[in-house]
């Protein structure tokens, strides 16, 4: 005995999703990387096609491809430097992000779609509703919020801050990334171990900054203002004598000896961008959605 039914046919239609919703999780998934910081781009090694390179190293290859071929935004703007200390975590307080647009496929047509792939940040508005705020800290970072509603909640400001301490606080072998990110005394297999007495490290100090600035306001008609500002930098020195091998100059029979002098290196940049983003109703259904900004790199 037996039952049988009419043919099921299931229907239905997909659109591309904005980056508020693709890959909307990976906030949370790459706060649990290490050394107390959030770094979205390793995360993103758990994607086919996606590899990512060893510590110390800001690339991340899709499809084999070189690691500057991918472009990093910021709601809209290229950031030029999406790190701090040498890749060990991303250049943007993960309080504020709302959400990550990772596309390496077919991308969306407001993405210049590079050879490589588009990272795409999106930083949240700030409440409409109360004042409130909000502080954290690890081992590498002091982090603090505020956000509070504007003219009885039509818009909305939100202003983020993190500042390091791996420069001032010796925790967890802090000062020891920051020489092995400088490319000072790093561990190495060497089969003569007297070549790491070559450079004895001094004194040494490093430290990073950034800022997220956003306002958010609703006119009449529905439309909207978004402004956002982000300011972000990195500064890392290291002292050390090194030992050097000197010849006699004019004098071939003159042995070569040994003379210890103090060297330096240094790693500094400024990150910084503004965008403003104004959206207005041109339907029940559709709106029109209109983007200007800068944003520019400095480093010594």
């Amino acid at each position: 005995l037996a039952y049988t039914s009419g043919d099921v046919v299931i229907t239905g239609a997909f659109a591309q999703a904005g980056a508020d919703t693709l890959w909307a999780g990976i906030n949370a998934t790459s706060s649990g990387y290490g050394f107390g910081g959030q770094n979205a781009i390793r995360t993103l090694g758990v994607l086919r096609s996606v590899g990512v390179s060893g510590g110390f190293t800001t690339g991340l290859n899709v499809r084999g491809g070189k690691s500057d071929a991918m472009d990093i935004l910021l709601d809209g703007i290229t950031i030029y430097n999406h790190h701090h200390f040498f890749g060990l975590m991303d250049a943007f307080n993960p309080d504020v992000l709302r959400a990550v647009g990772f596309y390496y496929n077919i991308a969306p047509a407001h993405f210049s779609g590079p050879p490589g792939a588009t990272l795409s940040f999106l930083t949240r508005t700030g409440s409409q509703r109360k004042f409130s705020g909000s502080a954290g800290v690890s081992s590498t970072a002091i982090r603090g919020s505020l956000e509070g509603p504007v003219s009885q909640g039509t818009g909305s400001w939100l202003v983020s801050g993190r500042y390091s301490l791996i420069g001032d606080v010796d925790w967890l072998g802090n000062q020891n990334l920051l020489q092995w990110g400088l490319d000072i005394n790093r561990p190495n297999s060497s089969i003569f171990p007297e070549s790491r007495m070559l450079v004895v490290p001094k004194d040494g100090h490093g430290r990073f900054h950034d800022i997220h600035v956003k306002g958010y306001y609703e006119f009449n008609g529905g439309k909207r203002l978004t402004i956002s500002g982000y300011s972000g930098g990195n500064s890392a020195w290291q002292k050390s004598d090194r030992v050097f091998r000197v010849t006699g100059q004019g004098n071939p029979q003159q042995q070569p000896r040994l003379e210890i002098r103090e060297v330096s290196t240094a790693n500094d940049w400024g990150n910084h961008a503004v965008s403003v983003r104004f959206q207005q109703p041109l339907t029940p259904s559709s709106y029109l959605t209109s983007t200007a900004g800068f944003s520019w790199y400095e480093f010594d």
